[in-house]
């Protein structure tokens, strides 16, 4: 079985149109990027789209929580290099990291952790993952050991300034 990137990661550029008038990426654009990058890297790394998956299961991950920690502010037309990755999982339950640097990867940006169930559509209840879907989970899954977000922080901080 062909071993799948765990940390998929991709450069894009902050878009002017989304900035506050400093020129700095506004708060809530953040998740925008991170989420954009993360569909962006299932599709090419995992072969796997989501709004196809939803509209052929009738089932879709729902967020239930998000921590984010800004750093670094990103700017208009600042390219930015955006890191994903399951770090956690369950039958019921995902947990994703998403991390943006600047574009060597030396400047920490914003970390965001998201939590998402699993639901069904038609009954909107949550619901458990399919082997399949589990079988998918344990090829990519990255564990981290930081079971806070600051921890996190310090723990890329140490790689990563």
């Amino acid at each position: 079985m062909k071993k799948l990137k765990e940390q998929p990661e991709s450069i894009t550029t902050i878009r002017f149109q989304d900035c506050d008038p400093y020129g700095h990426l506004n708060n809530s654009k953040y998740l925008d990027y991170l989420i954009n990058a993360r569909e962006d890297h299932l599709l090419e790394h995992y072969d796997f789209n989501m709004y196809q998956f939803s509209k052929e299961h009738n089932s879709s991950w729902v967020v239930s929580k998000n921590e984010i920690i800004y750093k670094y502010p990103a700017t208009a037309f600042e390219k930015v290099l955006i890191r994903t990755q399951l770090i956690e999982y369950s039958n019921l339950k995902l947990k994703i990291e998403m991390v943006m640097f600047d574009e060597k990867a030396q400047k920490l940006k914003a970390l965001l952790w998201m939590d998402m169930f699993f639901i069904d559509f038609k009954t909107l209840k949550i619901k458990k993952h399919s082997d399949d879907l589990l079988n998918l989970f344990e090829r990519v899954v990255s564990p981290i050991e930081s079971k806070k977000i600051e921890e996190r922080i310090k723990n890329i901080l140490g790689t990563s300034k």
